[in-house]
């Protein structure tokens, strides 16, 4: 523990970066945070969003129109208060997009994860997910939306893309226009990424090498003393 805790320090002396490597680089992944407007006319939990731009989901631009929900009372999210629906009031055509842009770099595979309830077959993915333009193979099964309060379940889709640039543009839209459908909801998306490779500089090189040396001299003066 104290040979972690000294290379530790020692990698931070020298200017390493200590970076988590499962943060979530999505902002507002769970659609928790923005400037919430209710529809009106009774409906105080769920802002239908119609215009293009980051004005009130935190984070995201918004294509088309979708719906977002918080401290409902007749969808349940799957964690927090907060999800989309993709379809909008009822089944607004076409269907919402969401986007944002992420840091990222090239070269470097990402995770991309999400969690889905549809109203539809679940054999069908209500979804696209596409990074810089190019779709994802998603994996999972999504959940069954029913109409009250704990009535939806979320199946988690997952997939994995390789960065190409140092931004990373993600967007996610809707399939299913086939027939009328009321619910494509989306909740806790998040893409998590691998720790950066960073170049060893001779300096910790140097610092390995004495640290073994010292671990060297400790376990030889044990023997020394057992003897």
């Amino acid at each position: 523990m104290l040979l972690k805790k000294t290379m530790l320090g020692a990698a931070m002396a020298l200017g390493l970066a200590v970076v988590p490597a499962n943060a979530n680089l999505i902002v507002n992944g769970g659609f928790e945070s923005g400037t919430f407007t209710p529809i009106g006319g009774g409906i105080t939990t769920y802002d239908l969003i119609t215009q293009a731009g980051p004005q009130d989901l935190t984070g995201w631009t918004v294509g088309n129109s979708l719906v977002w929900g918080v401290n409902t009372t007749d969808i349940n999210p799957y964690a927090g208060s907060g999800f989309v629906d993709l379809t909008g009031v009822g089944d607004t055509l076409p269907h919402g997009a969401l986007n944002q842009a992420i840091s990222t770099i090239a070269g470097q595979l990402y995770t991309f994860s999400i969690f889905l309830t549809q109203d539809f077959s679940s054999s069908i993915v209500g979804i696209n997910v596409f990074a810089d333009g190019v779709a994802l193979a998603l994996f999972g099964t999504p959940g069954v939306w029913n109409y009250q309060p704990t009535g939806a379940t979320y199946g988690q889709m997952s997939g994995v893309f390789a960065a190409v640039d140092s931004s990373t543009l993600i967007s996610i839209q809707s399939i299913k226009f086939g027939s009328q459908v009321f619910m494509i909801g989306l909740d806790n998306v998040s893409v998590t990424g691998p720790v950066p490779e960073v170049p060893v500089p001779a300096g910790f090189l140097l610092l390995i090498s004495a640290l073994g040396g010292l671990g060297f001299l400790t376990r030889f003066r044990k023997a020394a003393s057992a003897a």
